[in-house]
């Protein structure tokens, strides 16, 4: 302390004596730095800039066991559908009250019966979607059923009478 009242405290990676307000505070995570903020921001991007590749590793690492997880995680699987539908009902103003819960994932589509994939980074006609069943009321329980793209984007656009006019029409034609 000088005559002035003023901390002064030694960098230890520099060796300059600075004021105390040159330095972080003390807290309970961090006891008595050593280093000054200048010190201290300069170490912090070296050891980014050394590390670059390391660090990219491990997260192509984390990523890769993510996606694998996805593909086994039901319920994870589950989680992340209803979370890309509420992002996509929210900017569209439908409402959306469904959990991971209201929306089971079965093995196979139950209107057309194939066997429903996980796609991690491209869409398939396989892929779960989910649908709502009457679509004034948006995703709310028991509004909602867990079926193929497929099954989706064929009932995206016509009625359901629709729908059996058409699978009648080609059925007699066969």
């Amino acid at each position: 302390m000088d005559a002035d009242g003023n901390c002064f405290r030694l960098c230890g990676r520099c060796n300059t004596t600075k004021p105390i307000s040159a330095f972080f505070p003390d807290t309970a995570v961090h006891r008595k730095r050593t280093m000054c903020r200048m010190c201290h921001t300069a170490r912090s991007r070296e050891s980014y800039a050394n590390n670059r590749e390391h660090r990219r590793a491990t997260q192509r690492a984390y990523v890769k066991k993510r996606k694998e997880m996805a593909r086994t995680d039901r319920v994870l699987w589950a989680r992340q559908l209803v979370q890309q539908v509420k992002a996509r009902s929210k900017s569209r103003g439908i409402t959306c009250t469904i959990t991971s819960e209201d929306t089971p994932i079965p093995d196979v589509c139950p209107a057309l019966g194939i066997p429903l994939v996980r796609a991690v980074d491209t869409l398939s006609l396989n892929s779960a979607s989910i649908d709502r069943i009457r679509p004034e009321l948006g995703y709310i329980p028991g509004n909602v059923v867990v079926v193929s793209l497929k099954a989706n984007m064929i009932k995206s656009s016509a009625t359901a009478e629709e729908i059996l006019a058409v699978g009648q029409f080609y059925k007699t034609l066969q």
